[in-house]
């Protein structure tokens, strides 16, 4: 018997959520209707697929396996209908959900697909900051309900679902004011789950601990800041290759981090998928140091 496909998408959702009350409002179901929905699939399948607790649903194995399938078949019919939309308009569409640190985002994945988007102004970018999510599992999940379509991060997960390719190393350093002497115990940052000047301190030889931090919210305003004596800050050097305002700050080391770009393992890559990976994985990587 076929699995229907108004199953798939609740077994999405709920995954999604995590709640049966929120799935439902967003399937547009009561929620008795939506547990019926997910009993029979699971009656069919002769096995559960979530867990339920006081805190809301898990997936289980099984439930995983089959949330992999129902995002395959979104997939291949998210594409279907966009290669049907092409053969009509003779240009691809989409819309391509790209998680990240909003600084990698702009300085590599940018400029890495910006031929690309030029050639096909019909594909539409979307970016999701990942900076408030801490531990990085949660950035994981992005990818596995399905919420972005690339993730861009400095962690090799070593996921089994996920494919990942090293685009190859960033180099941070803290900068300060070339006018301005003043706040130097003070570091700014995008807000206060940025874990970028921790992991900076937590990597000198030297323990740094006497330290404030000030949240500027993006990395424009950051060196704005920084340039106006509000404070030093760490940022990827990439970012000062046209800024003259600021400088780095001796006598503390650089740190390295690696940039990964990762992506959901499927059996079958639509040609645009195949095109944006290739684009930033190639000129993604020319644009590290």
């Amino acid at each position: 018997m076929p699995i229907d496909s108004f199953q798939l998408d609740a077994v999405v959702v709920l995954a999604r959520v995590r709640n049966f009350t929120l799935a439902a409002s967003e399937l547009r179901l009561t929620q008795p209707a939506l547990s019926k929905r997910i009993q029979a699939l699971e009656t069919q399948l002769g096995t559960a697929l979530f867990l339920r607790n006081p805190s809301g649903v898990e997936l289980t194995e099984a439930g995983a396996r089959v949330l992999r399938f129902a995002e395959s078949t979104q997939l291949m019919e998210r594409e279907l209908r966009s290669e049907l939309a092409q053969a009509e308009s003779g240009e691809p569409t989409a819309l391509v959900r790209i998680a990240g640190y909003s600084s990698i985002l702009h300085m590599v994945v940018t400029p890495a697909l910006a031929p690309f988007l030029r050639k096909h102004p019909k594909v539409q970018l979307h970016y999701l900051a990942t900076q408030h999510l801490r531990p990085s599992a949660k950035q994981v999940e992005l990818l596995v309900r399905a919420e972005a379509d690339f993730l861009i991060s400095a962690t090799d997960f070593g996921n089994r679902d996920l494919v990942s390719h090293s685009l190859g190393m960033q180099e941070l350093i803290a900068v300060e004011s070339k006018k301005y002497a003043d706040y130097r115990n003070t570091y700014l940052d995008t807000r206060p789950e940025d874990p970028t000047t921790e992991a900076f301190f937590g990597k000198q030889t030297k323990k740094v601990t006497d330290y404030q931090r000030s949240f500027l919210y993006d990395e424009g305003g950051i060196l704005t800041g920084v340039a106006e004596g509000l404070g030093r800050a760490v940022v990827y050097r990439s970012l000062l290759k046209n800024e003259n305002r600021v400088r780095p700050v001796p006598k503390l080391a650089p740190l390295r981090w690696p940039v990964y770009l990762h992506y959901r393992k499927q059996p079958y890559y639509p040609p645009l998928i195949e095109s944006l990976i290739e684009a930033m994985t190639s000129r993604g990587a020319d644009l590290l140091d």
